[in-house]
């Protein structure tokens, strides 16, 4: 990370630290953080998806949060508002399938590689994301790696 991305973030957090009386940051001192990852709106239980949606939650206290959920059955990106959080969801595939690189699941992933990446800069353009926070998403970790190099948020 560099310095002046630590530095910020470090700054943010004394301020929170300061402010315990009030429960919520002002608006400048938020961090707009995308968590992608298996999501439900209410923590039922224990799993995944009960850790992202506390995580969610936590987070939401302080900062602003934009879900985005993996979803194969979604083509293109779906925007709704779900339990007061912004939740987006779109079909990521991945060149690799049962553990190696395939070459049918490569061409589909290059295929779709574009319109993923526009519609991820997208979220984290009009979100103005700042943080992506990943949960157990091997499938998509290639993607947010190109979406980091090709210029998105750190």
């Amino acid at each position: 990370m560099n310095d002046q991305f630590v530095d910020t973030l470090r700054s943010r957090a004394e301020l929170a630290i300061m402010d315990r009386a009030n429960p919520v940051k002002p608006d400048a001192s938020r961090i707009s953080i995308l968590v992608v990852g298996p999501w439900v709106p209410e923590p039922k239980g224990g799993g995944v998806r009960t850790s992202v949606a506390t995580l969610v939650q936590s987070l939401a206290r302080n900062h602003s949060v934009t879900v985005f959920v993996e979803s194969w059955s979604r083509r293109s990106l779906s925007r709704e508002r779900v339990a007061s959080h912004l939740v987006y969801s779109r079909r990521i595939r991945s060149p690799i399938k049962n553990g190696r690189v395939n070459v049918t699941a490569s061409i589909a992933w290059l295929f779709d590689l574009p319109a993923t990446l526009r519609d991820l800069r997208r979220i984290c353009r009009e979100q103005s994301i700042e943080v992506i926070h990943l949960h157990q998403t091997q499938a998509s970790n290639l993607i947010f790696s190109l979406l980091r190099l090709l210029g998105g948020p750190p």
